[in-house]
Formats: structure tokens, sequence, C-alpha cells
């Protein structure tokens, strides 16, 4: 089964995520980028398979989602990666897209949905 980590601040999506994505996705909340990069070194000492899609919610505790997209993207580039952000932070939006960072989510009312969406179009390009 592929795996989703998903780095977040709240648990407020992950009962809709479990839902939606059940039998597609082992989904692994982790509480921080640490335990993130923890995980992942220890999956490339193990020769494991790495995430398939890591969802990280903005801001975080110890680092900033802009500085762990960057080093995710250097570290894991097959991974499909998406920042969940919050919708009133129009100059953090505007540093996202001069990142070239195309994969994220205002955390709205209703973004939950818009997140099994964005996944479920990744699962589109992996089956073609």
């Amino acid at each position: 089964m592929r795996t989703l980590y998903y780095i977040q601040a709240e648990k407020a999506g992950m009962s809709y995520l479990k839902t939606s994505l059940k039998g597609e996705y082992e989904i692994i909340s982790l509480k921080d980028p640490k335990e993130c990069f923890q995980s992942i070194q220890y999956l490339k000492d193990h020769h494991q398979q790495f995430p398939e899609v890591i969802i990280m919610d903005y801001p975080m505790s110890d680092m900033s989602g802009l500085h762990m997209v960057e080093s995710l993207y250097e570290m894991l580039p097959d991974t499909h990666l998406i920042l969940l952000l919050p919708e009133d932070n129009e100059e953090l939006l505007f540093e996202i897209i001069k990142l070239g960072i195309m994969d994220y989510i205002l955390k709205d009312k209703g973004y939950t949905r818009a997140l099994s969406s964005l996944i479920a179009g990744k699962r589109l390009q992996v089956s073609i």
C-alpha cells in the first residue's frame, strides 16, 4: 500500500482523509518536521520506500513550511508535496508562488475535499 505523511498543526482534516482515501493510502500522522525527517532517514537507512504524498500544515513549530518544502524537494524529488496555508495570508501565498510551489490549498471550510481531489489527481498521474 502507498504511504501518505500528514504533518499537521491540528487534527481537523485527518478523519476526513482517512475515510476518503481508505484502502488506497496508509496515512501516517506526524506532529512536526523533525519527526518527518527522522522517519525519512529511517526509511533511507533501511532501504524502504518513501511516502508517495506528504501534506504539511503551515505554520509549523520547528521549521517554516516553506523551508521544509524546499528541503523535501531536494531529498524526495518523486514525492508529491502539498502545503496547507491559512486563507488570510496573501504575502505567504505570493512567496509560495515565487518558489514555484504549485500544490497548495488554502485552509477554508472546504479544504479537506479540495485536498482529497488534489491527491486523486496525483493518483491519475501515477496510473497513466
